[in-house]
């Protein structure tokens, strides 16, 4: 999968990276009951074939302590044990002097906001391809439109946000107001669970 290649990438080029397992915890009956198994199933969806549900008398055993904070409250999780960390600067460093290289015909967007985009052209399952397709991206990026055969979205937290906004053709703003929405639903029925 793709996690395996980045590794071997970054061992291949002396670029920093740990894997080092990471703990997702649910600290509410619905995260536990709902958000978990849904992440699992998404991560399956995804290839990643390790990941784990654990308890929460699981996680406070010795086995998690590398990765698991003492004082954080946890009804249960998922543990990914070969999820890591990478120099992110080294990584995108050596990934664009690979495409110089290449001649390949490239823009690189540094320190721009990314308000949105969509997955155009007439293949519908480009997305889950790396857009191998005949389909493009059309990014919004500060007020200007750009149209891609391939995006890497470097953008620390939020660039799932952003990738899942283009995914859904929609812009960031909108993509935050639904996601408001579930957390007061989510907040309701866990009221309602209590």
């Amino acid at each position: 999968g793709g996690k395996q290649l980045l590794y071997l990438y970054c061992r291949e080029r002396n670029i920093d990276h740990r894997n080092c397992g990471k703990l997702i915890v649910a600290t509410t009956p619905y995260q536990k009951e709902v958000g978990l198994p849904r992440l699992l199933e998404l991560g399956k969806l995804n290839g990643v074939d390790d990941l784990r549900l654990v308890s929460r008398e699981s996680i406070m055993e010795d086995r998690y302590s590398d990765v698991y904070e003492e004082n954080v409250h946890c009804l249960g999780g998922i543990y990914s044990p070969s999820t890591g960390i990478v120099d992110v600067h080294g990584f995108v460093t050596s990934l664009l002097a690979d495409v110089e290289e290449s001649n390949v015909d490239f823009t690189l967007a540094l320190n721009c906001a990314v308000e949105g985009g969509a997955v155009i052209g007439n293949d519908s399952d480009n997305h889950h391809h790396g857009n191998g397709g005949k389909g493009r991206v059309r990014l919004r990026v500060d007020g200007v439109e750009i149209d891609c055969e391939n995006v890497i979205v470097c953008a620390g937290l939020a660039s799932d946000k952003i990738a899942q906004s283009i995914l859904m053709g929609t812009t960031l703003r909108e993509m935050k107001e639904r996601q408001e929405q579930l957390l007061q639903q989510q907040q309701q029925n866990d009221a309602n669970d209590n």
